[in-house]
This record gives C-alpha cells, sequence and structure tokens, in this order.
C-alpha cells in the first residue's frame, strides 16, 4: 500500500512539475511574441520617424534614428533610408565650425579647405585623409583660391590681410595688407599673377604679384562685396554685394586693367555669388533671388534663369570642362545643371545647413562642397543617365529590361499594359510601345536585341521588333496568365512559365512548341537557361527551385533551403557538367505593409540594392518524366 502511494505522489509531483514547466514555456513564448511586436513597432516608427527627417534634409537625425532600429527588422527599405543619409562618396570632418572655402589643387588629387577656425586643412581626395594643417594665428579666414600650376595658395583673412603661400613647404611668401579694410573675398588668378580682393566698404582691390604692388582700387557701392572672380585671361572682373533696398542690388562686371565699369545687371535683393564660365563667355549670379542667372558676358543678355532653390543661394561654380554649373544654398541643397541643355541634372543634399562654397575637380567628375555644419563633402558628378526616372507619381514599377546591346530599357508600370521604349543613355522616349491587352507580368530582349517579348493576364505573348515596334506575332493557346518568360542564351528557344505551374517552351525559328509540361501545385516566379541552352532553372513558390532537361521534361535537381517564395533564379555565366545555378529571394521582400509603404516612385528603390543571392547545394533527385500538358499555337499579327 505504501508503494502504491508513493507512486502517486511521485507521479502527481511529476505532472504539477511538468505543468509548472508548460506553463513557463508558455509564459516564454508569450513574452518572446510581445517582444517581437514591440520590436516591430519600434522599427516601423523608426522608418516613418527616418523618412520624414530626410524629408526635412535633417540627415544626420535620419541616420541616428535607423541606427537604433532593431538589426533583426532592418530590411530592404532600412538601408534605402541610410543610403540617402549618405549621398556624398566621402564626408571630412576636422574643422572646428564652419567650413568657408575649398578648392582643389590641379592634378585633383587633394583638396584644401578653411573657415572660421582660422586653419587651413589639407586632405587626400582620395582617401579623405588629413594630411596636414596650419593654423596662422591671423583670425578668420574668409576664402582661399589656388594658382592653375598648384604653387601658389591665397588665403584671406577677415582683418584685412592676405597671405601669398606656397604649397610645396607652407611657408608665407607674401603678406598683403589692406589698411583699416575687413575683407570678405578673394580671387587667385589662374597663372598666380593677380589677387582680387572685396571689402566690407564696397570697394576692390587688384594686387600684382610679379610687380609687387596694387595696381588698382575701385568701389561698387557703399555696402560690403559677397563675391569677387576673375576670368581665366585676366580681362575681367566680376562683383556682387549687399545692398539695403533690394531694387539696387547689382552684379558688376568690370575692366580688370582699368577699372571701367562694363556692366550692371540689376537682381532682386542682394548677390552672394558669381561665377565665369571657364571660356569667359558666361557669368552665372545667384543671390537672395533663389534663382540662378546665367548672362552672355560680352551683351550682358539674360541666357537662362535657373529655378529649384527655396533659399537664399550662397555659392555658384563652373566645372573646369563646362558642361556643368552647380549652386548651393542655404537650406543645404546643391544642384547642377548641364550648361548645353540647361536640365538639370542632380539634386545632392546631406548637409545641416548653408553651403558657403563649391568647386569642381580639375577633370570634372567630382564636386566638393564646404558648409555652415564644418563638413566638407566630395559628390560624384553622374550625367543625367545616372539619375532616377520617375515614370509617374505614385506608380511602382513592374518590371524592367535591359538590351542585350544596352541601347535600349523597357520599363513597364503595375496594372500597365502597355510601356516605354527608353533610349540609353539619356533615357529619352523611342516610343510608347501598345499591343497588349491586359496587365504585363513579364518581358524580355532576344540576346541579339532585335526582338522583344512580353506576357502577363492576357494569356499570351506577343512578339515586336525593337527597331520599329512592329508586332510580329502572338503565341497564343489554353494559357493561364503568364509570370515569366526567358529566351535562351542561343536565341532559338523561348521559354514561358505560367501562374498555374506549366512551362512551354518556343522554337524561335519558326515558332512552334517544342515542349511542354506541368510543375505542379505551384506558380512560376522566374525561369533562367543554362549557358548552352541545355538546362533550365525555374523559380517556384514552393519555396525552392528546379532544374530540368526541358526538351526531356526530366527534372535534374530540387534546391531547396528558403524559406518564403523565390523571386529570381539564375546560372552563373560558366558552363560546366552540373548547372550551378543562384537563386534570389529578397530578404523580406514582397508587398510592404502599408505602414511600410512610400508616398511616391521616387522614394521607392529600384535595382540599386544590392539583395543576398545564395548559392545553393545541389540535391540530385532521379530522373523524373513528366507527362506533356496542353499545347498551343502561333497566331500571327493580323490573323
Amino acid at each position: 500500500m505504501g508503494a502504491v502511494f508513493s507512486a502517486l505522489l511521485f507521479l502527481l509531483l511529476g505532472g504539477a512539475l511538468g505543468y509548472g514547466l508548460w506553463r513557463e514555456q508558455i509564459a516564454l513564448k508569450e513574452a518572446q511574441a510581445a517582444r517581437r511586436v514591440a520590436e516591430e513597432e519600434l522599427y516601423i516608427s523608426s522608418i516613418k520617424l527616418a523618412e520624414e527627417a530626410i524629408d526635412e534634409f535633417r540627415f544626420d537625425q535620419a541616420q541616428d534614428i535607423l541606427l537604433d532600429a532593431p538589426k533583426e527588422h532592418r530590411n530592404w527599405e532600412w538601408g534605402y533610408l541610410f543610403s540617402l543619409c549618405h549621398q556624398d562618396r566621402m564626408t571630412l570632418y576636422g574643422h572646428a565650425g564652419e567650413i568657408n572655402s575649398a578648392v582643389f589643387s590641379p592634378e585633383g588629387s587633394r583638396l584644401y579647405t578653411a573657415g572660421v577656425d582660422g586653419t587651413i586643412r589639407l586632405w587626400d581626395a582620395s582617401s579623405g585623409a588629413e594630411i596636414r594643417q596650419s593654423k596662422p594665428g591671423k583670425g578668420l579666414i574668409k576664402e582661399i583660391k589656388i594658382s592653375g600650376d598648384g604653387t601658389l595658395l591665397a588665403a584671406g583673412y577677415e582683418r584685412g590681410v592676405v597671405d601669398i603661400i606656397d604649397t610645396a613647404d607652407w611657408h608665407t611668401v607674401k603678406s598683403l595688407v589692406l589698411e583699416g579694410m575687413i575683407l570678405r573675398c578673394l580671387d587667385l588668378s589662374s597663372d598666380g599673377r593677380l589677387v582680387a580682393a572685396g571689402c566690407e566698404d564696397g570697394s576692390i582691390h587688384l594686387y600684382d604679384l610679379q610687380a609687387g604692388k596694387w595696381i588698382s582700387s575701385f568701389k561698387q557701392g557703399a555696402d560690403p562685396i559677397n563675391d569677387v572672380a576673375l576670368s581665366k585671361d585676366n580681362r575681367f572682373l566680376a562683383s556682387c554685394g549687399s545692398r539695403n533696398d533690394p531694387c539696387d542690388c547689382m552684379a558688376r562686371l568690370w575692366d580688370a586693367a582699368s577699372g571701367e565699369l562694363l556692366l550692371s545687371l540689376q537682381q532682386w535683393g542682394y548677390v552672394q555669388s558669381v561665377a565665369f564660365s571657364p571660356d569667359g563667355n558666361l557669368l552665372a549670379v545667384g543671390g537672395m533671388s533663389e534663382i540662378v542667372f546665367v548672362y552672355d558676358r560680352a551683351t550682358g543678355n539674360e541666357i537662362k534663369a535657373l529655378h529649384g532653390f527655396e533659399r537664399m543661394i550662397r555659392s555658384i561654380a563652373f566645372s573646369p570642362d563646362g558642361k556643368r554649373l552647380a549652386a548651393g544654398s542655404n537650406e543645404g541643397i546643391i544642384r547642377v545643371w548641364h550648361t548645353g541643355t540647361w536640365e538639370e541634372e542632380e539634386q545632392l543634399a546631406s548637409h545641416q545647413g548653408a553651403i558657403d562654397s563649391i568647386a569642381f575637380s580639375p577633370d570634372s567628375q567630382t564636386l566638393a562642397s564646404a558648409g555652415a555644419d564644418g563638413t566638407c563633402r566630395l559628390w560624384p558628378v553622374r550625367s543625367k543617365a545616372g539619375n532616377p526616372l520617375v515614370l509617374q507619381q505614385g506608380s511602382r514599377i513592374r518590371f524592367t529590361s535591359l538590351s542585350p546591346d544596352e541601347s535600349t530599357l523597357a520599363v513597364c508600370g503595375l496594372y500597365d499594359a502597355q510601356f516605354p521604349i527608353l533610349q540609353l543613355p539619356s533615357l529619352g522616349l523611342v516610343r510608347e510601345q501598345e499591343g497588349y491587352s491586359n496587365e504585363l507580368h513579364c518581358g524580355e530582349y532576344s540576346p541579339d536585341s532585335r526582338l522583344f517579348a512580353a506576357a502577363g493576364l492576357g494569356k499570351m505573348v506577343r512578339i515586336w521588333r525593337v527597331d520599329t515596334g512592329e508586332l510580329i506575332g502572338s503565341l497564343s493557346g489554353p494559357f493561364s496568365a503568364v509570370s515569366a518568360l526567358r529566351f535562351s542564351k542561343d536565341g532559338q528557344w523561348l521559354a514561358i512559365g505560367e501562374m498555374e505551374g506549366v512551362v512551354r517552351i518556343w522554337k524561335t525559328t519558326d515558332w512552334h512548341e517544342a515542349s511542354c509540361w506541368d510543375c505542379g501545385d505551384t506558380e512560376i516566379q522566374d525561369l533562367d537557361w543554362s549557358p548552352d541552352s541545355g538546362k533550365l532553372v525555374v523559380a517556384e513558390t514552393s519555396p525552392g527551385a528546379t532544374v530540368w532537361q526541358p526538351f526531356e521534361r526530366q527534372r535534374l535537381m530540387k534546391l531547396t533551403g528558403h524559406s518564403q517564395n523565390l523571386r529570381a533564379a539564375r546560372f552563373s555565366p560558366e558552363v560546366g557538367s552540373l548547372p550551378q545555378p543562384v537563386m534570389i529571394q529578397p530578404p523580406g521582400y514582397g508587398i510592404p505593409k502599408p505602414a511600410r509603404s512610400f508616398r511616391s516612385s521616387k522614394d521607392i528603390p529600384s535595382m540599386s540594392f544590392l539583395w543576398r543571392s545564395l548559392q545553393m547545394a545541389n540535391a540530385c533527385l532521379p530522373p523524373l518524366r513528366i507527362p506533356p500538358a496542353r499545347c498551343g499555337k502561333l497566331a500571327q499579327a493580323g490573323s
């Protein structure tokens, strides 16, 4: 009896202990689930706040918000927003306070900066490393300029001193003193002979370094000079300044030798910056009007008014090749225009405050900007071909296809039944390709770039000539909606995949159906041919991918390992005894949740994000003979 009682007691205690452990596990799982929900909500809030900060050009704050977001929830939208905080190629830190000026050395490998901390710093333009710094102890530096051969650096101090510095050993060759003057700006001629200085009292002074004397002085008015610029041939000098009366604000052009006033260009509001084009034929002016005006230097006629800024323009510069004009404003934005078309090519924003100085590298491929936030940033200069193309505000892109010869690009929006063909690299519209009656899902160029095939919900494949846009035929049959298509590498075959899991192979010489099979209860997401056109990898919603011998309808191997639906599968370029497909599953990709959605197509990253790709191990299966599926036919255009 005692043994039975002991056994029952043991069972009761064991059951109580097991129940307690079970309850503890349930509580732990509930706590983990609650934590995941809280982290997800925190992540979504972080994305919203970061996007708002970026919209208001508070990039440092946006970066801090993104770095505090939970790592395990970070997705493509996190990477995209983080990249917007770093559009510049490099950011140089070191100055204590505002940077007033930045100039490249003539060979472009080095960059000089100077600012309110009274230091001149030399940087490696490739690595961003600080090479050297100097603090002459003469107070705030308003501007620095470098000679065309890079041997001399002119540094202008607010106290009315201009130092001419030997860049080889950084010793001061000569100090030019403007007694009783407050210096506002300066320029050094490209041949290193003339120094132009603009002062607080409205006077402009020219010093000849070869003659060793001041050669001329003239006044624009009683108000401060904000900027001076010498033409490359030293014949002309442009100046601009502040006026109390907004109706009496001028940019002026002078004869540098005689001081004769040649032109007065009326502006609204005081003018902050002037710049000559490299050939001296154009003069750009900007300031309180928030507009960059471009004038013919010889006649004074306005050539172009460049709009876009919402706050005062602080700095202007032409690229050395004369192809671009850049301007920076108080709102921390830089705009770049092409001088051939005067179209805006780029809008750059990362500075937290006014941009006091901008300068192009000698090869015109890099733009340096220095500002009130104490940083100098280096930006790659891109042509308009590298800029985002917005097809329609609020739209999303279904697919893009680049022709193998890289001459055209096809872009199709979500729910669209037609698509533009764009010329590369200009992105000019070749035509709006029509001829499909329903929503398109996929499109593909033939390997020789002569044909373009597209398909979707219309249950047929349309084929056009790329050069003329002529519809040459339609592949029709008892299809379901087509979700993927791919030409073979040799151009002899076209494979299509359907939403109901059927794969069809068509011969492109006579457009007859050569093979078809049913992959089972799955939806085809993508297709790709091996380099020798002997194998076909099919990405499915299983999830997984299957490698087939398409003409024998034999399944060679099943690739597994992904936890979600695949979006793409690709063979590597090498031809070997075994295929080496690469399957791509964007991490967490899919239709974004409403809380993560972006407001317009300009905010949606396209092919620029880096998706993780995984090389999957070959899991060989015995060959499996698949019965043929229903076959279709070719309908000629017009029949």
